[in-house]
């Protein structure tokens, strides 16, 4: 995978993960965005053209990026242990199409315009794959993925898939207000938090559990994915009251003297997971920035609007 070498050696985790690689590109871009240094985007310009070249090469699946284990990483089953196949995560066709379109911008920026179309076409197929694979109709929403052994679509709602909006992917505005509210109805709990998934058991029943049962029930809260929908109501413009109170909650249930706590919160007593504790990204890195932006010192990770 993109991240499994640390000091040149091969790092044993859930791999592979590939949203981190469109991540990487659209930082990338950003960076320069707001730095305006071609000598950086030259100084990187081999480890974007080798990502840039993965996803290229990858011409299965009607034009969806890789299948991967994505955010949640659950290469197991939460309730029986048994090896799950990879998929077609929704948060990982967004993440990639963000990255694609960036390095698209970055290709024009340093000249090589031939370059840049063959990449924002690469970006164009992910986005059509996501539409005509993972909408599903009759619930006006989009899938969590498909299972790449059997491309069986996973109709649960999952909190993650809010990257199809704040990405710009979905280009249907329709759309994307009907998947967040899908995503909001299903998964909110304590009136501003959102839960990763319907039916999800970690901290609480999973067979993975790392310091037990720290959730009395399922659905536990987490604090990333509060921001994710967060990020996706301020990319359709929806109600700052909304975005502050998901703030307002993160600051309630983190740690004294405002230090970040980690991945969930149990959402039946409101305590945050100790296990989890702390995690600079999952809580306070996403806190920091949805604060940047509702103060208009940050952008959105769409790179179209860039």
């Amino acid at each position: 995978g993109i991240n499994a070498e640390y000091g040149g050696k091969s790092v044993s985790f859930v791999e592979p993960q590939y949203d981190n690689a469109g991540t990487f590109l659209t930082a990338a871009f950003y960076h320069f965005k707001k730095t305006q240094s071609k000598t950086f985007l030259s100084n990187i310009i081999q480890r974007i053209n080798a990502i840039e070249d993965f996803y290229l090469a990858f011409t299965d699946a009607d034009g969806l990026a890789p299948s991967d284990y994505s955010i949640w990483e659950e290469s197991s089953d939460p309730y029986t242990g048994l090896p799950l196949p990879t998929s077609y995560f929704s948060f990982t066709q967004g993440m990639s199409f963000s990255g694609l379109v960036s390095s698209a911008k970055i290709e024009n920026i340093l000249g090589e315009s031939e370059r840049a179309q063959i990449v924002q076409q690469r970006a164009q197929l992910i986005q059509s794959a996501v539409d005509q694979h993972l909408w599903i109709p009759s619930g006006q929403y989009y899938g969590r993925g498909i299972r790449s052994d059997n491309l069986q679509l996973d109709t649960r709602t999952d909190a993650s898939s809010s990257a199809l909006i704040f990405t710009g992917l979905i280009k249907s505005t329709t759309r994307a207000k009907s998947h967040l509210q899908q995503i909001i109805s299903n998964l909110t709990v304590q009136e501003s938090a959102i839960s990763r998934y319907w039916g999800d058991i970690f901290f609480y029943k999973s067979k993975f559990n790392p310091g037990g049962m720290e959730a009395y029930g399922p659905n536990p809260p987490w604090g990333v994915v509060t921001m994710f929908v967060a990020w996706a109501e301020m990319t359709l413009g929806g109600p700052t009251d909304s975005v502050v109170n998901r703030l307002k909650w993160m600051v309630a249930h983190g740690a004294p003297g405002l230090m970040p706590v980690g991945e969930g919160v149990d959402g039946v007593t409101g305590q945050f997971v100790m296990s989890g504790c702390p995690d600079i990204y999952e809580h306070g890195g996403v806190f920091v920035y949805t604060s940047l932006l509702l103060e208009g010192k940050a952008e959105l990770p769409n790179p179209s609007g860039w």
